[in-house]
């Protein structure tokens, strides 16, 4: 059966209009005074009266019981008029569930299926009913918190609506404002312009969720409308805005996620020829939307089971794994298929299904809004009545972001149906939330860090070190979508704090974080900071020396990078797994961020801004030398450069007499010599990734001389570097010009070069 289901999800900073812009596709009345949304209000949308007829007669509304039981009874006769001996569902005994009624939710599960066969009895229903298309309205916080959890409920069915204030410049930095009955609070200042907040949600959805069908083509989901709000202040503005805004994204690779850009005037919502004409246009985008691009062929059986499970949200949140069969069985779904059809429908944003997080496996949310106002719990928009009684875990949440056991337990304590416990999982399983140990409440009680509550910070890059500290050239993480994606580093953080210490003196800030890295065998401590720089992250180690140290700041730097390296794929595993959504006529959506990390140059004056440094192609007269991006000139490594390198001179350190017959053959043939000499530092990396592919022992190398090292390349010491874009071309076609020789004491030269 073909079925249409899809969310509208509305994006933008606190108190932009979000709110009142869902509100006017419904056609409500505009409401001066509203509440600003805690994470997200979801709502189950009618868009459509049946026979899919337009809007200009008809108001958009939540859905009732009445129209879940209609469309119910209408699927059980399509369902069993497919059985040979079935005459009416009405009399098949097989449509009842055959478990025992032993639990509220059973019994729950049959009166609904006996309202629907009532309706049955009590109306003609010749008429083919086709199920009615449903959307979801995921209204969504615009507070920094709620867009760092946003991620976990993506999907790429879903049509955007990015809210920005129309009245308001794009280029001066963004600023939440809460609004609590009308009153209007200003929240902290964001280093970061309103251009720039949008610009990055578009590249990063277009990252997330963008997908492609069998032939390689964009799909026709998801798409995303930019909508300004306060249209009646800017009336004769309003083109100049739309260009503004066009111009910055036209000609970026995520332009084909955008459908278009339209100020609206919320104020005119539902006046009949008064009202914005921006608007009906809007409504009817996202019936077109989800009648023409997101139809779904289902097994009606899997229509019914979601038919009921609506219907069943309606009075219960959560039900257990034995419910889910049950309805299941009621369906006609084959009790193998249960947890496929709840993948399917978490993958839609129907119900929320964690079957890979042990703890919570059997747990099914039925309505997504229980779990979202239990988040909201923790972001309060004003004091809470016991704020008093909880004075001291509500400080440690908001000053170090440590959520302490006492709290969330007293938060969460209202939501009967789940256990504070299942929270903390979800938060945990998607590295939201880690678990850690301080000082800073008594040690009987769990302890989560969670950073993403913490307020930011201005970072200033040209802070001035200690005289005996000694820091290492900056390393970044670069993103092809030019910006941090949402969610990365927080997660990021989260992720290294399991790894190495909060340094809490220091201060802690949601984009500026630093931690202490203490080697086993070494009497030093260093700082680690990152920061999230908007378009990259930036990570600095400062270096304590002390006069007992036995491990050089050299192999600390390294080891760092590994522990770097390590968090950042873990974070980019978890990010891909919330965009993965599968459905049956859809392959995965394709995650396409792509990361790099960077070394800064440390060479040129400090008062020119951050670039990096580059390797040069294969020439054998340069191997020992860089350059930067704003000096093509080659040069060495400056010392602070040198420490992410590592010294590998010792695998080409050999004497066997073998080794000194083949250099004696290399040296009298120069073609040769030179195409070794060439690539004697590409072969090591190359062979170590093909023999050990999780290594990073010899990921790249780069030579500088050195007099007391006997190697092939006269005398050398070589440096690893791991970013090595440049080197890998080089290393390809070096093979193919090794696959073309044959003289076996080359081949020996070069099975020495692979064995070392």
């Amino acid at each position: 059966m073909d079925v249409a289901y899809s969310r509208v999800l509305f994006l933008g900073t606190a108190g932009v209009g979000k709110t009142s812009f869902k509100r006017s596709l419904m056609k409500l009345p505009w409401e001066p005074n509203t509440t600003s949304t805690v994470v997200a209000d979801v709502s189950r949308i009618r868009p459509f009266t049946r026979g899919w007829r337009t809007l200009e007669e008809d108001q958009w509304r939540v859905v009732s019981y009445e129209d879940e039981i209609k469309e119910l009874a209408g699927l059980i006769l399509a369902v069993y008029k497919k059985e040979p001996d079935a005459t009416s569902p009405v009399c098949n005994d097989s449509f009842q569930p055959k478990q025992e009624i032993n639990n509220e939710i059973s019994y729950e599960v049959e009166k609904i299926i006996s309202d629907a066969l009532s309706y049955i009895k009590d109306h003609d229903l010749s008429e083919n009913l086709k199920p009615q298309p449903f959307l979801h309205f995921w209204d969504c916080g615009g507070q920094l918190p709620f867009l760092e959890i946003l991620p976990v409920f993506l999907t790429s069915r879903t049509l955007f609506f990015l809210i920005f204030d129309a009245e308001k410049d794009l280029k001066l930095n963004w600023q939440s404002v809460i609004n609590i009955e009308g009153e209007s609070l200003e929240q902290e200042e964001v280093p970061m312009t309103t251009l720039d907040y949008m610009l990055s949600w578009m590249a990063n959805i277009h990252g997330h969720l963008m997908t492609y069908d069998n032939e390689g083509s964009f799909c026709a989901f998801p798409r995303m409308y930019c909508v300004g709000t306060h249209g009646d202040r800017v009336k004769d503005r309003k083109s100049e805005i739309k260009r503004e805004l066009e111009r910055k994204y036209q000609g970026k690779d995520f332009s084909a996620l955008i459908e278009g850009t339209v100020i609206v005037d919320n104020t005119t919502s539902g006046q009949g020829e008064a009202e914005d004409p921006s608007l009906q246009a809007l409504r009817e985008a996202v019936v077109g939307f989800t009648q023409k691009k997101l139809v779904l062929k289902t097994p009606l059986s899997w229509v019914l089971f979601r038919k009921v499970i609506q219907v069943l949200s309606k009075k219960f949140n959560v039900i257990n794994f034995e419910d889910a069969s049950i309805i299941g069985a009621a369906s006609k779904i084959p009790p193998e298929d249960v947890p496929h059809a709840l993948m399917f429908y978490h993958e839609l944003g129907v119900l929320l299904f964690y079957p890979q997080i042990d703890g919570i496996k059997d747990k099914i949310v039925i309505n997504p809004n229980y779990f979202v106002d239990a988040l909201g719990e923790i972001f309060p928009l004003s004091v809470n009545p016991d704020r008093e009684r909880y004075h001291m875990e509500w400080e440690v949440f908001q000053k170090y972001g440590i959520l302490v056991q006492p709290l969330y337990i007293e938060l969460w304590n209202n939501y009967k149906d789940i256990s504070p416990e299942f929270f903390i999982e979800v938060l945990v399983h998607f590295r939201i939330a880690v678990e850690i140990k301080t000082d800073k409440y008594p040690s009987h009680s769990k302890q989560y860090f969670m950073p993403l509550v913490l307020k930011s910070t201005r970072v200033n890059s040209s802070s001035t070190l200690p005289s005996d500290s000694i820091q290492a050239a900056p390393l970044h993480i670069t993103f092809n979508s030019g910006y941090v994606p949402p969610g990365f580093f927080t997660r990021f953080v989260v992720v290294l704090a399991n790894k190495m210490e909060l340094c809490f003196e220091k201060d802690i800030y949601r984009n500026h974080v630093t931690f202490r890295y203490q080697d086993p065998n070494c009497n030093s401590i260093e700082h680690v900071t990152v920061t999230d720089c908007t378009d990259d992250i930036q990570i600095n180690v400062i270096h304590h020396p002390s006069e007992q140290d036995s491990v050089s700041f050299k192999k600390i730097c390294q080891d760092v990078r590994v522990l770097l390296e390590d968090a950042a794929k873990e974070v980019e595993d978890i990010l891909k797994k919330c965009a993965s959504g599968c459905t049956v006529d859809n392959k995965p959506t394709q995650y396409i961020f792509t990361k790099k990390f960077k070394y800064v140059c440390t060479s040129c004056p400090s008062n020119t801004s951050s670039h990096y440094i580059k390797l040069p192609p294969t020439n054998q007269n340069q191997l020992s030398q860089v350059f930067c991006e704003n000096n093509k000139s080659y040069r060495s490594l400056t010392e602070n450069e040198k420490v992410w390198f590592k010294d590998t001179s010792q695998f080409f350190s050999y004497n066997s007499s073998s080794a000194r017959q083949s250099q004696s053959f290399i040296d009298s043939t120069p073609l040769v010599t030179t195409t070794i000499s060439s690539i004697a530092t590409a072969v090591p990396a190359a062979s170590q990734a093909r023999n050990n592919p999780t290594s990073r022992e010899n990921e790249g190398v780069i030579s500088t001389c050195s007099s007391d090292v006997s190697c092939i390349e006269d005398t050398s010491t070589k440096l690893d570097i791991t970013d090595l874009d440049d080197v890998l071309d080089n290393v390809k076609s070096a093979k193919l010009s090794i696959l073309n020789m044959t003289t076996p004491l080359l081949l020996l030269e070069i099975k020495l070069l692979l064995v070392c």
